[in-house]
Order: structure tokens, then C-alpha cells, then sequence
């Protein structure tokens, strides 16, 4: 009977990823050849720090706005109640729905310096 040893194989070597001066088509091509597991093995894979991960959501989001707009859906019951609100209103559903968000964006906005200003005052 022939018994099999473990045969090891030598761990193929991934060089670091390419950086910003590369250019993006240097870095999706080396994306796009390696997998998430392989890079974790070689070490090149690292946690991201919650404010850096937030400020990259926050940009994908603007791309993405920017390029497509924003789309929402409602119930219809939402939508009978803005129709009915922009009819008595006399102004445009889209018109309507637009000054509220561009309300709520503004104080919001202002909520999050106030607490910003606090935060560095401490």
C-alpha cells in the first residue's frame, strides 16, 4: 500500500497593490486578478477605520446621486397624500417633495455643525 504525503505547496507570492500614482485601470486589473482570500492571506488586506469607511460611503453616494439622481419609492397612500397636498398647493409634486428634502438636508446640516462645534470646544 503507497501512502501519500502531504504534499505542500509553495504559496504563491502577490505583490502589494499598486498605488493612486498607478492610475484606476492598474488597480481594478490588480482586483480583478487577485481575490479577497488571496489578498488576506499575503497580509495586504487591512481594516478600514470607521471615519475613513463613512467618508467613502459618503463619496460612493454622491457619485451615485450625481450620476442617477435619487429615486424613491412610496406607498401609494404616500403618494395619494403628496398628490393631494401639491394639488392644493398649486406647485408640482416633484417641486413640493424637493423644498421638504432641501428643508430637512438644511437642518440637519445645521444640527451636525452645532454638534461638531461642541466636540471641538471639549
Amino acid at each position: 500500500m503507497k501512502t501519500q504525503g502531504a504534499v505542500r505547496r509553495k504559496a504563491k507570492y502577490i505583490p502589494p497593490p499598486p498605488g493612486p500614482e498607478e492610475g484606476y485601470d492598474a488597480i481594478i486589473a490588480y482586483f480583478d486578478k487577485y481575490s479577497t482570500e488571496e489578498l488576506e492571506k499575503a497580509g495586504h488586506l487591512e481594516e478600514v477605520a470607521p471615519e475613513e469607511l463613512e467618508e467613502l460611503a459618503a463619496s460612493a453616494a454622491y457619485q451615485l446621486l450625481c450620476r442617477n439622481g435619487l429615486h424613491v419609492k412610496l406607498s401609494h397612500k404616500d403618494y395619494e397624500l403628496l398628490s393631494r397636498l401639491a394639488a392644493r398647493n398649486h406647485i408640482a409634486v416633484e417641486a413640493l417633495a424637493k423644498g421638504w428634502l432641501t428643508q430637512c438636508l438644511r437642518q440637519e446640516a445645521k444640527g451636525l455643525a452645532t454638534q461638531k462645534k461642541a466636540k471641538q470646544q471639549r
